[in-house]
């Protein structure tokens, strides 16, 4: 009997540690990122920094502290990283859920265009228009893909995943948004890591949603790269001055676009869901109780103070950023 007490007591600890961790490593990020802007701003450390840069060093604000937060949780990770088998047909399912994902991405992005600045599309072009297509890939494709993937859908969703699996999409793919720290993109990020989420619950794997970062980033690449290969796409991309007008008629055209690339993509996510036999626990998602509670009846929460005094400063910080400067 004193033996399956300290099992659950044990068990009922690890996961308070794996949430509060995951919580940790957000606040971490977000101190570190902030750090760096505050060094940029009054000294002259970053100037004359590069885009690749300025992208590899950003990358690594993720990167480093996600590998120390995996070493401090090592015996963890297996659990935590869902670094899974999945079924080979995933791979031909992912370039479509993709291309029925941009509609919707599109039109959030337009949307918000509406209210706040385009803060990526300066910093792409810079990138794109004094590189090749696979140096442009690896920067702005590659990297996040993996690095980003492995600190939001690997160690963030799974560690909120022990408070319940729609708890974990929603918080993972919530910070996943916030971690831009600007409205503009974090309007469609928001919905990236939501979608994401899901993927991952339905393949039980994050490499999926790797591939889909990858894509989602490498098509702007692309698109980019053609537009500086056909004079003519680059004198109008270079000329053309985006208006409110403009805008409008693009959310028009995009709203019907979106809804029917969402209905197709939501099913494309349930049939991942299928032939990876996760049926049942994708299901769960929807049926099972949102609030998951430990063995004394507490109820395991993910909005935790820490954690509403990081959001709230992530969105204070947005607010300032965005129409004080």
């Amino acid at each position: 009997m004193n033996d399956i007490c300290h099992i659950i007591i044990r068990g009922y600890m690890e996961t308070r540690k794996k949430i509060f961790g995951a919580e940790c490593l957000f606040t971490a990020l977000i101190a570190v990122y902030e750090v760096v802007t505050v060094l940029a701003l009054f000294t002259d450390l970053f100037s004359g920094i590069t885009i690749k840069q300025n992208i590899l060093f950003s990358q690594s604000l993720i990167f480093v502290p996600t590998v120390l937060y995996l070493f401090i949780m090592r015996k963890h990770v297996k659990d935590i990283i869902w670094f899974r088998r999945f079924h080979p047909l995933t791979l031909l399912l992912i370039p479509p859920l993709v291309l029925f994902m941009e509609p919707l991405i599109t039109l959030l992005n337009a949307i918000s265009m509406l209210f706040v600045r385009n803060e990526i599309s300066n910093a792409a072009s810079a990138l794109v228009d004094h590189n090749t297509l696979g140096t442009s890939l690896f920067f702005m494709a590659f990297l996040p893909c993996v690095i980003e993937e492995l600190a939001y859908r690997g160690v963030m969703f799974g560690s909120f995943h022990e408070a319940g699996r729609l708890k974990a999409i929603l918080m993972s793919g919530f910070l996943f948004g916030l971690m831009h720290m600007n409205f503009n993109q974090m309007a469609y990020a928001v919905v990236i890591g939501l979608i994401f989420g899901f993927v991952v619950e339905a393949t039980g794997s994050i490499i999926p949603t790797m591939i889909m970062h990858f894509l989602i980033n490498g098509f702007s690449v692309v698109i980019k790269h053609i537009a500086n290969i056909i004079p003519a796409l680059k004198d109008q991309a270079e000329n053309t001055e985006v208006t409110q007008t403009m805008l409008l008629s693009t959310i028009r055209a995009y709203i019907p676009m979106a809804l029917v690339g969402t209905v197709i993509s939501a099913g494309i996510i349930y049939l991942l869901a299928v032939i990876n036999g996760r049926k049942e626990s994708f299901a769960a998602v929807f049926t099972e109780p949102f609030n998951r509670y430990d063995e004394n009846g507490k109820k395991l929460r993910l909005l935790t103070p820490l954690m509403i005094v990081v959001i709230l400063y992530c969105l204070i910080r947005c607010v300032v950023e965005e129409f004080l400067f």
